[in-house]
Order: structure tokens, then sequence, then C-alpha cells
């Protein structure tokens, strides 16, 4: 169980990386809650009003609604292009 646990941990992540467009980092998934990271408060501010918007396409990626919540992070060791 612990493997498959992981193996959704790391397609959650590999999915909302994928999808990022250069705009935040995907760092962990646990409880249901995908957790982004982005360098500064202004990013932080933009993404806000797309939670819903990056969990669906994050669902709809991997093909199951297990995404319930997205958490957005200031991390200044991210670097966005």
């Amino acid at each position: 169980q612990w493997v498959a646990t992981w193996m959704i941990v790391a397609a959650v992540v590999s999915a909302a990386n994928r999808i990022a467009d250069n705009q935040y980092t995907a760092r962990s998934f646990r409880s249901g809650t995908l957790y982004l990271s982005v360098p500064d408060h202004a990013h932080r501010y933009r993404l806000h009003t797309k939670r819903d918007d990056i969990r669906i396409m994050v669902n709809q990626n991997i093909g199951q609604p297990i995404v319930k919540e997205v958490q957005i992070r200031v991390d200044r060791m991210v670097s966005i292009q």
C-alpha cells in the first residue's frame, strides 16, 4: 500500500508540474492537498484565484478526482522563468 500511495503522490506532483507553465513548482501532495511553491507574494496572489482551475486540470490529467485542495506557499528558492 505504501508503494501505491507513493505512486499517487508522484503522479499528482508530476501532473501539476506538467501544466505549471512556469508559474509554480509542485512540491508535495498529502491528504488530498496539493502544495505548490512560488517565488514571491505577487505570484501567490495571481495563482490564488486559479486554485480551482489547477485542481481540475491536475485531476483531469491523472484521470482521478483525488486533489481536493490546492495550497500555494512562497519559497524564495523557487525559480520561475
